[in-house]
């Protein structure tokens, strides 16, 4: 079978959103993953290629699948449009994984394991390959959204571990945390109201922020 017969290299949209869900949050229920909530997201080339499933096929390959697959969704659309683009899928839909778990993905992909060392906001645009300014604007919305998801989904005895920030270990509101953080992180990365470069540091920065969803 040649490279591009294999079936991780002909995954779309929906079936990376399922595996890679339960690729970080994934944990059998009660068992000891179950009880360690995730705290940050540090996506890599081998993630993707352990998601992928195919030994057969190299890490480099399914990383290039992968982004193949995500450009072709921001075809005439950026990347927050696409993002929110759920449908009626609402955090309590306990049966209907979050539909947008792949762009959350390719947010961390950019900031950890990308080749450029320009600012965020060029990689970000690279990976769209849309010809558009793409902003993460969606994010912080999509990451609360997620991590409700999850707690209902865990009340119900799902396979997923939970969802928190760092600092919210210790807060008796949790909630409190992630719009402020976020907030902090965007302003970073890019000018607010307007689509630009904003700063020249290298891949990985955005790992450093204080939620710790990124390391």
């Amino acid at each position: 079978m040649t490279v591009a017969g294999h079936m991780s290299l002909q995954m779309g949209y929906p079936e990376w959103n399922r595996r890679l869900l339960r690729h970080y949050f994934g944990a059998e229920p009660h068992g000891p993953d179950w009880h360690r909530p995730v705290t940050h997201l540090h996506v890599t080339v081998e993630d993707l290629h352990q998601t992928a499933g195919d030994p057969a096929i190299s890490p480099s390959d399914v990383r290039a699948s992968f982004l193949a697959m995500f450009a072709s969704e921001h075809r005439g659309r950026k990347f927050s449009t696409v993002a929110r683009d759920s449908g009626d899928w609402r955090p309590q839909a306990l049966h209907d994984e979050p539909p947008f778990f792949v762009h959350l993905v390719v947010s961390c992909l950019v900031a950890t394991d990308f080749e450029s060392e320009d600012a965020y906001s060029t990689r970000l645009n690279e990976v769209c390959a849309n010809a558009m300014q793409n902003s993460t604007e969606a994010l912080p919305a999509l990451w609360e959204q997620l991590r409700d998801w999850l707690e209902n989904a865990r009340r119900q005895g799902a396979h997923y571990r939970a969802l928190i920030g760092q600092q919210e270990q210790s807060r008796a509101h949790p909630d409190r945390e992630l719009p402020v953080v976020w907030d902090q992180v965007r302003a970073r990365f890019v000018s607010a109201g307007a689509e630009r470069q904003h700063t020249g540091e290298p891949a990985g920065a955005l790992c450093q922020s204080p939620l710790r969803l990124y390391r």
